[in-house]
């Protein structure tokens, strides 16, 4: 199961799914000001993330946002919408982390290397991503390209 790309197509998309990362909660006109980008241009920007569910507007604005005028929905990014993986290695371990968009930490897993060579490594790497890839999705994770057979089952309750 793979998630949909992030719609970051155009340079605006990018300077607003950033603003917003970095920032949120932001209101629309907010992350104008910040970006230097018109109210349609920002409009046009957030939809396709919306849409994505990797931002949502947070539907009651927030306590000292009262002012005249339209109310502020502020826009915040959503850490839960997509997995992210790292991988750290030093000269005797690997280290993984599964985190979502905000960088909250979901899983960490360590793996002892043996020693040092190309390919002790590579597999170290292949086990981490393959152990927390099935950690987040609770099922075992098939792939050609690393020569990961497909185990039957779900390895943990989803």
């Amino acid at each position: 199961m793979t998630a949909p790309a992030l719609p970051l197509k155009t340079p605006a998309a990018v300077e607003v799914f950033a603003t917003v990362l970095a920032l949120g909660p932001i209101g629309r006109a907010e992350v104008g000001r910040r970006t230097g980008l018109s109210p349609a241009a920002v409009t046009k920007a957030v939809a396709p993330l919306v849409e994505a569910g990797i931002v949502r507007e947070e539907s009651l604005p927030r306590a000292g946002d009262a002012a005249a005028g339209r109310p502020v929905h502020p826009l915040v990014v959503v850490g839960e919408a997509r997995a992210v993986v790292g991988v750290k290695i030093t000269h005797d371990e690997v280290i993984g982390v599964l985190t979502g968009l905000t960088a909250g930490v979901r899983e960490t897993v360590w793996v002892r290397l043996a020693d040092s060579t190309v390919e002790v490594v590579v597999a170290a790497v292949e086990e981490v991503v393959r152990r927390l890839v099935e950690w987040e999705s609770g099922a075992s994770v098939a792939s050609s390209v690393v020569g990961w057979p497909r185990a039957p089952g779900p390895l943990r309750a989803p």
